[in-house]
């Protein structure tokens, strides 16, 4: 197990340091997803906190939850997702 850790850290080190990045398109699109994981997992997200932190689900929704979608959903120019055009990827319900 540790080495196949150790091999995945070493690829990604790598790819790293070529410079090399994904499309924008890609970059978009995964983060997207990222937001709808974030927004569809909220309930699981907050279960969470409460058991590892003891924060009530108010405090969760307001500090935490709300934060990451959020920050996910927008770019620093506060640029929405749902602004950006269709880039053809398949969307989500």
């Amino acid at each position: 197990m540790r080495a196949d850790i150790h091999q995945v850290y070493e690829r990604l080190q790598a790819r790293f340091a070529t410079h090399v990045t994904r499309s924008v398109h890609y970059r978009t699109y995964n983060l997207k997803q990222l937001a709808y994981m974030i927004k569809d997992n909220t309930i699981l997200i907050e279960k969470a906190l409460k058991a590892d932190l003891g924060k009530g689900t108010f405090d969760a929704s307001l500090s935490d939850v709300s934060r990451l979608y959020w920050d996910r959903a927008c770019d620093s120019s506060g640029t929405h997702f749902s602004d950006v055009p269709d880039l053809g990827y398949p969307e989500r319900d």
